[in-house]
């Protein structure tokens, strides 16, 4: 209700895009926690548009995944992440790289996101170093071994891709 009557007063100011952004993110979080997830999104797509840096526009996108991940709509919250960790790395920001994957459900789907985002970025050592994360967090899961064996692929290491698909078929089975 606070942040209501806040928006209400700087309706009156022209130069305010800060505490918009502010309020604007605040209102959306109380939304998506009060089950409002529609106004919650609405909301938070409206700070966007006063969003002045790459940090607060990964902000931003950290809050739209979370409230797609609180609907269990796991694909639009992994697109908002993913969009939130561009800009993070655009603000050079790595704990908001972390937070941003944080809020997807478990630690290994989040060091897979990671890993399977830094294959499609070529940043081949870091997406190795979080696949490995997720497949000792959880080495029953077999999409892993399909991003290990794409990224293999990729490099010309055509035995270690082998591998890598080889172990993704015997876990999917």
């Amino acid at each position: 209700e606070m942040n209501l009557k806040a928006l209400e007063i700087l309706q009156d100011y022209r130069v305010d895009t800060k505490y918009r952004r502010l309020i604007y993110s605040a209102l959306g979080l109380w939304y998506g926690n009060c089950g409002l997830n529609d106004k919650a999104l609405e909301v938070l797509h409206q700070s966007l548009h006063y969003s002045f840096d790459a940090k607060d526009t990964a902000i931003a996108y950290i809050n739209i995944g979370y409230i797609y991940g609180m609907r269990n709509m796991q694909d639009s919250a992994i697109t908002y992440q993913r969009k939130a960790v561009k800009y993070a790395m655009r603000s050079k920001d790595r704990s908001m790289i972390l937070t941003s994957w944080h809020n997807l459900n478990g630690k290994a789907d989040a060091y897979y996101n990671m890993g399977d985002l830094y294959v499609d970025l070529e940043q081949y050592d870091s997406a190795r170093h979080y696949l490995e994360k997720s497949l000792f967090l959880s080495p029953s899961r077999s999409i892993p071994y399909w991003s290990l064996a794409v990224m293999e692929a990729e490099l010309g290491n055509f035995k270690s891709a082998y591998h890598y698909l080889d172990t993704f078929v015997m876990v999917q089975d």
